[in-house]
């Protein structure tokens, strides 16, 4: 896809991964912006899949490897302004 071209054009040097299996999905596209150079942030909590084990098995490989894992309310503490919204449309 163009995403990286968009991405870039928009100066954007991060991503925050979220999704649906944890150890495929998620995991590929984490590892495909670390090889791309952008600063991956893995949320431990806003993704799942089929196996606690694998689960955990790709954060510790993310962690360790490809980026950083934190949770959504760790995310959520940048970003103040962003925060108050969501907790008012709560």
């Amino acid at each position: 896809t163009d995403l990286d071209l968009v991405l870039r054009s928009n100066r954007i040097k991060s991503v925050i991964i979220t999704g649906v299996a944890t150890n495929v999905c998620c995991e590929t596209t984490a590892r495909q912006a670390f090889m791309k150079d952008y600063y991956v942030l893995f949320t431990s909590d806003c993704c799942a899949t089929y196996s606690q084990a694998q689960h955990d098995a790709t954060l510790f490989n993310i962690d360790q490897f490809f980026g950083q894992v934190v949770t959504s309310d760790e995310i959520m503490a940048c970003w103040p302004a962003a925060e108050t919204k969501l907790r008012a449309v709560s």
